[in-house]
């Protein structure tokens, strides 16, 4: 075994490469650690960046780098699925959203506008959907293969191969075969052929072929390995095998070429290598070079306990010198004492100027991590005045380029009120990080009257978004220097639908415009989407409560079927009460103003009442469960956090013991159990913080950074200002969206009964659209005053009598 290794993936990796996984029973997708909770869903190859509700400015509201997994849901929920999927197609306005006229504004701006009623084909819509997805003999097979199911689980193949014969044209016959394939242990090439023959499932098949050579490696089978071994894979622990085999079949010229890629990867490799890499120590000629090479690597790419391993194979001649390398990384403390002799080890050590850039940033960043102020000093003193010995200028200027925004992120985490004077320090750097973390600064100071000019400096890109526009107008405003022209620039603001544009109707006594969008199946899009097996597969799938295999054969199916077609696949998988994969299938179609399959109204007994006792609106309770698992029940986390609301064991257990409630882990999963102890959880918040945004803030990344960002505060600030300088952005965006999705849905739903489970309906939306006041876009989450105080203002709830 590598020393180094270790099975967790990077925080970075987690929070950018989940994008391609699906997920399932066992996907762990969250980074622990620092951030306390990466709370945003992903699920089955969904897109990344995703922009916020119809503004293409600020790619946001759902935004959800890195997340959930779907967990599988017990046997006896299937049937409910199966129920839940006929009762809203059989109850259109009663369990799934329901179609708002595109054209009719929430607002009360123009009262006298036409407001549609629900269309009429929603009924035939649903009868078109009953009889594809739910006729008499789907449902029949539907039985036979949860028969055939148990009998491949019990072991029962003859009563198997029996009920499995009457499924010929359903569309999880292949998932039933490749799992008795997979189960038999009979994994020759020809089986795995005649799948693939009957099928073409590339997916499943390559799940056969991965298991087929993992048994060979096992059986150490090495003739057989190569023989049905695919050279286009990229899986490492297949490569590695494959090396091995190579070696062990005599074929040495082809596994040294191997395995010597292979070792030059800087970072730890997995166990299943080291046989590969043993034969390469011994029958390579150059591999104290190689030794070197890799050593480089992994210094360069900080992986210190890699690099502290691969010492003990390096030449008399290099061995001193990674020595001194690896001491200059351990006391970087002294950098700037030995500032030119450390210079000389960097021109001794690299050739490449790149190189030395590269090393020289790593100590300076660990030198900040340890130290912020002698970093500070040190770029001050040495490299803003290009003191760095022979590193070309134009490598000099990238690495200040590095750096600045660098250290100016760390002082921002810790202490907005010395950020000023750091900046200047560092030579006052004019790139958009650097710059938005200084315009935070000035937030938190509430110095109105230079922030239009910090944010002037920005590149028009950034300076032009939604963010900017409106903190640029809002500064003016609370300056008292807003022109008239600028009040109408304001209005116009408030047309987005987002965050910022509710922001500035608040602030400039307007209307904020949702312009909601339906879009209505017809049989013909019902057939488009059939078309494809997989999004018939994933609706098998999910009927059957096969969560993992129905949100990877939804991706698939997605990418089966011209873009142009999603929002329609949207519609069918919210008509399917299928409303995680709706919302996320939306969003990638960018179908932002399609807020009734963004928001369906789900659990609005239990928010309601939840609401009611603990007088808060429901909607918090809701937009926060929206926020967290996009609505789905089972979801689970890979720190542990599940169910609707994603709340820790350890966390729900504190809350059930205030309650004198009863604790059952397995409840978690049950929406009204999660909502229950959420929304305790939330209220205990409000308590503390007596601010709901601020309770949302802590519920994302702990009451104790709340605490400490309060404790830095020096005045009071307004609401929306405070959380603009909230420190994590994964934080500031959470709340942002709590934020707009609670208020989304009080627009959409507010004043129809608390027991309906629909959409909002014609008479209420027209009552909505007589309101003779602008929405207050902030009054059911912020403070009445909508400021926020520091730490030693605060008067916290729990407190008082």
């Amino acid at each position: 075994m590598e020393a180094g290794s270790n099975h967790f993936m990077p925080i970075k990796k987690i929070f950018h490469s989940c994008s391609t996984q699906a997920l399932g029973a066992g996907s762990r997708h969250r980074a622990g650690g620092r951030l306390v909770k990466c709370r945003h869903f992903l699920a089955a190859s969904i897109l990344l960046a995703w922009p916020p509700l119809g503004s293409s400015d600020d790619a946001s509201l759902d935004y959800r780098p890195a997340g959930l997994a779907i967990v599988g849901i017990d046997a006896a929920s299937r049937s409910a699925n199966v129920e839940l999927a006929k009762n809203t197609l059989a109850n259109p306005a009663s369990s799934g959203p329901s179609p708002i006229d595109n054209n009719y504004p929430v607002s009360a701006a123009e009262p006298s506008e036409t407001v549609l009623e629900i269309p009429s084909d929603a009924q035939t819509q649903s009868t078109s959907i009953q009889a594809m997805f739910f006729s008499e003999s789907l449902a029949r097979q539907r039985q036979i293969y949860r028969q055939a199911h148990k009998a491949l689980d019990d072991g029962d193949l003859r009563t198997y191969a029996q009920l499995r014969n009457s499924l010929e044209d359903y569309p999880l016959l292949s998932f039933l075969d490749y799992q008795r394939i997979a189960r038999s242990g009979i994994l020759d090439a020809k089986t795995i052929a005649g799948f693939d023959a009957n099928y073409d499932n590339s997916r499943l098949t390559r799940k056969l072929q991965r298991q087929q050579l993992r048994t060979l490696a096992r059986n150490r089978q090495w003739r057989t390995f190569i023989e049905n071994y695919n050279s286009s894979t990229k899986n490492t622990r297949l490569r590695c095998q494959y090396a091995h085999a190579l070696f062990e079949t005599g074929e040495r010229q082809a596994a040294i070429s191997l395995s010597t890629e292979l070792w030059l990867t800087p970072s730890s490799m997995p166990d299943v290598c080291d046989p590969a890499f043993h034969e390469l120590k011994s029958g390579a000629e150059n591999f104290p070079d190689l030794a070197w090479q890799r050593f480089d690597g992994a210094y360069r790419a900080a992986e210190m306990t890699l690099a502290r391993y691969l010492e003990r194979f390096l030449d008399a001649r290099r061995k001193p010198q990674a020595k001194q390398l690896l001491e200059a990384y351990a006391s970087v403390n002294m950098l700037g004492k030995q500032w030119q002799s450390r210079l000389a080890l960097l021109d001794a050590s690299f050739a490449e100027p790149s190189d030395k850039r590269q090393v020289l940033a790593l100590w300076v960043k660990r030198l900040a991590r340890q130290d912020l102020d002698a970093a500070v000093k040190l770029i001050g003193k040495r490299l803003v005045k290009n003191d760095i010995g022979s590193l070309p200028a134009a490598q000099s200027q990238l690495l200040l380029e590095e750096l600045q925004p660098y250290v100016i992120t760390r002082y921002a985490l810790g202490d907005y009120n010395r950020l000023p004077a750091v900046y200047k320090k560092i030579g006052k750097p004019l790139d958009q990080k650097s710059l938005e973390w200084l315009i935070r600064a000035h937030i938190a100071k509430a110095d109105w009257k230079k922030l239009p000019g910090m944010i002037a400096l920005l590149p028009p890109e950034a300076r032009d978004s939604e963010r900017w526009k409106f903190w640029t107008l809002r500064a003016k405003q609370l300056a008292g220097q807003l022109a008239p022209e600028e009040k109408d620039a304001l209005a116009v603001l408030a047309d987005a639908a987002s965050f910022y544009g509710f922001a500035a109707a608040r602030y400039s006594n307007t209307h904020f415009r949702l312009q909601p969008q339906h879009y209505t199946l017809s049989e013909k899009d019902l057939q488009t989407l059939a078309s494809s097996l997989h999004l018939r597969k994933a609706i098998e799938h999910f009927i059957h409560a096969e969560i993992e295999q129905a949100n990877s054969s939804w991706a698939i199916g997605l990418r089966e079927i011209d873009n142009q077609n999603w929002l329609m696949a949207a519609y069918l998988a919210s008509r399917l009460g299928w409303h995680q994969q709706a919302i996320l299938t939306a969003a990638r179609a960018d179908a932002w103003r399609h807020y009734a399959i963004r928001f369906p109204r789900i659990a609005s007994d239990e928010f309601a009442q939840q609401g009611l006792r603990y007088n808060q609106p429901p909607e918090w309770f809701y937009a926060t469960a929206r926020q967290e698992s996009a609505l789905a029940s089972h979801a689970r986390s890979s720190a542990g956090a599940v169910g609707l609301m994603q709340l820790l064991p350890s966390t729900a257990k504190a809350v059930a013991k205030s309650l004198d409630r009863e604790y059952d882990k397995a409840q978690l999963f049950e929406a009204n159990y999660s909502i229950d102890l959420g929304s305790s959880y939330l209220d205990q918040l409000y308590q503390q913080f007596g601010n709901r945004a601020l309770g949302s803030a802590a519920y994302n990344a702990g009451p104790h950074r709340v605490s400490a960002w309060l404790k830095n505060l020096r005045k009071p600030i307004p609401l929306e200002a405070w959380i603009e300088t909230i420190r994590f952005s994964e934080t500031r965006q959470y709340v942002q969206n709590i934020l707009s999705f609670g208020l989304i849905h009080a627009a959409l739903y507010n004043g129809t009964e608390p027991a309906a489970a629909g959409a909002p309906t014609a008479d209420n939306l027209q009552e909505q659209a007589s309101i003779s006041r602008p929405w207050p876009v902030f009054s059911f989450i912020g403070e009445p005053e909508g400021m926020v105080k520091p730490y030693s203002q605060q008067v916290r709830r729990d407190d008082t009598t």
